[in-house]
């Protein structure tokens, strides 16, 4: 396997086209084009060519963003260092700049520059992401770092296949929930451990426009399976019980002020 190192005059030119890209390109909150709900978090995809991959990079949450007024329960994300960037073929070790000492993860953007399927981690024995893409498709992950994280490393089984790497440093907090005065939690739905009382959604309101609320967890929730054939039965029941989707209110944070409708597909 080869060793990598980050190149500092091509790190240099990309940079500079980030920049540039991060002033003309800044994120502002959309409605939704369909009633459906999601969460992205460190996550892009698109297809670039070229020097491109900079634009594409600062559409996601991978190049951090400040917002003025996170969500409660939301993840924020810091960056800590200049973007970095190292190119090459097959597999490769890549040595990384040093980490700052309050850096808590490494935000990754992969770019394919050929055709070909990827493995991109810190795990030496490939028990990394993977990622089969065509040229300029880009992919994403933000890695948790550790004191041993010092080196990235990519496989593949065509050591002519070439990709290029953009990253850095960045430190990620998770926002407090907030309380209402019934003492009901609210906030954004995390891995399952600490789900809020009231799960924060956008929703569709009377005159339907776009309203961001707060859906109540026990009307998001659904039963839990114990196996795959019950799995199966509940889904087919689910879907002749609710062919266009069910719809349950959205609240203000209070939740008891309903606001609109969100609809599980």
């Amino acid at each position: 396997m080869n060793t990598a190192q980050f190149t500092q005059a091509r790190s240099d030119l990309i940079r500079a086209e980030l920049q540039r890209t991060v002033e003309a390109t800044r994120p502002v909150r959309r409605p939704p084009h369909r009633k459906r709900w999601g969460i992205a978090v460190f996550a892009i995809a698109g297809v670039v060519s070229g020097g491109a991959v900079a634009a594409a990079a600062t559409s996601g949450l991978f190049w951090p963003h400040t917002e003025p007024d996170p969500l409660p329960g939301a993840p924020v994300a810091t960056a800590l260092t200049d973007i970095s960037i190292a190119e090459g073929a097959g597999g490769v070790l890549i040595e990384l700049p040093s980490q700052p000492a309050d850096a808590t993860h490494l935000s990754v953007v992969f770019t394919c520059r050929t055709s070909g399927t990827f493995k991109w981690g810190f795990d030496p024995s490939g028990n990394n992401p993977s990622t089969t893409c065509q040229p300029g498709e880009l992919s994403s992950h933000s890695f948790p770092l550790t004191a041993d994280s010092t080196k990235f490393h990519v496989t593949t089984t065509d050591d002519q296949a070439s990709w290029s790497i953009a990253s850095r440093y960045v430190q990620t907090h998770t926002e407090p929930l907030g309380v209402n005065e019934h003492g009901e939690t609210y906030g954004v739905a995390g891995d399952g451990s600490n789900t809020p009382d009231l799960i924060a959604v956008i929703g569709v309101a009377d005159d339907g426009t776009a309203v961001e609320g707060y859906a109540r967890a026990s009307d998001v929730e659904q039963p839990m399976p114990s196996s795959p054939e019950e799995a199966l039965r509940l889904q087919e029941e689910y879907q002749a019980k609710y062919p266009n989707g069910r719809e349950i209110p959205v609240y203000k944070s209070d939740g008891t002020t309903r606001i609109g409708t969100f609809t599980i597909g």
